[in-house]
């Protein structure tokens, strides 16, 4: 006795588009998350960024998401080549100092600390895993 078990072409075709149709809603579940998580971490960081003129803070920029061969990717920050800001104590460019500011944890700030966008990142990495496994479950239907 013998059972012959077969998927037929056009099976496989329904399924493959199934597939496709289930990694595109995982792709814009994903991006939408992520850049809603871009801006949660920058409204962290901007609780601990030092503000003296505010001109540092205000250079903040959140770029829209990128996606690629390689994944999806969304770039936040301070004081990118749109998002520079004038400081109007010292007349420089916050492009000129943020990464300093950012840098040194010698210098004491009244307000605020060195390594505000690091430690934003950092201390919600869990949460970042959280909301992108909970966009993929969504996604899916789970």
């Amino acid at each position: 006795m013998k059972a012959v078990l077969q998927i037929d072409k056009n099976s496989i075709k329904e399924f493959d588009m199934s597939l496709e149709r289930i990694r595109e809603r995982v792709m814009e579940s994903c991006e939408t998350e992520l850049a809603e998580y871009g801006s949660y971490v920058m409204d962290i960081s901007d609780t601990f960024i030092p503000v003296d003129t505010g001109a540092a803070k205000g250079s903040r920029f959140e770029e829209d998401v990128q996606v690629s061969m390689q994944g999806i990717t969304v770039r936040v920050g301070y004081s990118n080549a749109e998002s520079t800001q004038i400081n109007p104590e010292t007349g420089k460019p916050t492009s000129q100092y943020v990464y300093e500011l950012h840098e040194d944890l010698m210098v004491h700030h009244p307000t605020g600390q060195a390594k505000f966008l690091e430690n934003a990142v950092t201390a919600n990495h869990r949460e970042f895993y959280e909301r992108m496994a909970k966009a993929v479950r969504q996604a899916i239907g789970g």
